[in-house]
């Protein structure tokens, strides 16, 4: 494998990793041996989190998913108050055409 190739594999398990680790539940729920998980909804207790520890992990990568996961769960709670606030403005909007019912998501 080329050396463009390795790049791109390593950043893909990155990626990868950082997403699973992100949804660290699902781990846990998996029955991965040692998974235990911060407050997924609480930054600080990402940051604050010993991934290294709790997973057995190399120290510049554990080092690389703490500074990347709570960016993460950052980015999901922005995400979740934009859904929230369509939420609230459409179903608006519905309600004040006729329409009946409650939303429960933007779509």
């Amino acid at each position: 494998m080329n050396h463009l190739g390795r790049n791109a594999a390593a950043v893909a398990c990155f990626v990868g990793a950082v997403i699973l680790l992100s949804h660290c539940g699902i781990l846990k729920a998996a029955g991965i041996p040692g998974a235990s998980c911060p407050d997924m909804s609480n930054p600080e207790a990402v940051a604050a989190f010993d991934w290294q520890k709790a997973f057995q992990l190399d120290a510049k990568v554990a080092g690389t998913i703490s500074e990347s996961i709570p960016a993460a769960v950052q980015l999901n709670a922005f995400v979740k108050g934009i859904d929230d606030d369509l939420k609230k403005a459409c179903g608006g909007f519905a309600a004040d055409l006729g329409a009946k019912g409650e939303y429960k998501d933007a779509a």
